[in-house]
């Protein structure tokens, strides 16, 4: 054990769930995007927020290039 946190990779279809849950999330706390860009609201959410997140270095990249960061 080194002690500390070891951060994994998400793959699919768990990258994919987490970011629908974030979707999901959203709307369930009233936040709706609009219908030509589906992920406005998590995009949003994810900028101010991403950064309190631990992801594996590719995991975020996969994300940010899904949610067009």
């Amino acid at each position: 054990d080194e002690g500390g946190v070891k951060i994994l990779p998400i793959g699919e279809p768990y990258l994919t769930e987490m970011i629908c849950d974030w979707v999901g999330a959203g709307k369930a706390q009233g936040h709706f995007s609009p219908k030509n860009d589906k992920y406005y609201e998590i995009r949003e959410w994810y900028k101010q927020n991403g950064n309190k997140i631990q992801l594996d270095k590719e995991t975020r990249k996969e994300i940010e290039k899904r949610l067009e960061i």
